[in-house]
């Protein structure tokens, strides 16, 4: 049987590559619990190395920057994206916003379930939206999921976080930049958001 060749799927957005980008992470329940605080500074550090590896732009903030500002700076959360953009020397800014997020199904369960979901917008240091210029939240990025798992640890935790920032940085990347997806995986994701559309699944 002829094996299909990858579909090259194309960057969503492409940045300016002489821009100065931050990646900035926000979560809109406005948690500040330990565990929602670590998977945004996860998946901040990451998803700057996956763009910074994939050469998308000549400059990107260093998550260092970024937390040295978030440490000295009392007022930071009150800041706009865009003004932490301007405060760190950046022109653009990808702001991640986390709409879902949890480690496990309820208080309760002793069993982990990572979930983690965001939407994602860029706009310059003047506060204007570049892009999606038709989502007013943001554009969905495909959720990041770790399987429930026998493990009861409560470390365990810890690597269900890094799980999720390393799907989830690699998600969101791939806006960014040109890659192939295998043709088969390709297909079992056209049909999984086909019967998401019309509100089925296929567990």
């Amino acid at each position: 049987m002829a094996i299909a060749p990858p579909e090259k799927i194309e960057a969503k957005y492409d940045l300016p590559e002489n821009t100065t980008l931050l990646v900035l992470v926000r979560d809109t329940a406005l948690q500040d619990d330990g565990e929602t605080v670590a998977i945004r500074q996860q998946l901040a550090a990451r998803l700057s190395n996956q763009l910074r590896q994939h050469d998308v732009v000549q400059h990107i903030v260093s998550y260092d920057e970024l937390l040295t500002l978030m440490i000295s700076d009392p007022n930071f959360d009150t800041y706009s994206a865009d003004e932490v953009g301007r405060k760190l020397g950046a022109n653009q800014v990808l702001l991640v916003k986390l709409t879902a997020f949890g480690l496990k199904d309820s208080e309760l369960d002793p069993f982990w379930h990572g979930r983690l979901k965001t939407n994602v917008q860029v706009l310059d240091t003047s506060g204007q939206v570049l892009w999606p210029d038709d989502r007013l939240f943001g554009y969905p990025t495909e959720p990041a999921e770790h399987k429930t798992t026998s493990e009861v640890s409560p470390a365990y935790g810890a690597k269900v976080t890094e799980y999720l920032a390393v799907m989830m940085a690699d998600h969101i990347a791939k806006l960014f930049y040109d890659h192939e997806i295998d043709a088969a995986l390709s297909a079992q994701k056209k049909r999984e958001a086909k019967l998401a559309a019309s509100g089925l699944s296929m567990e």
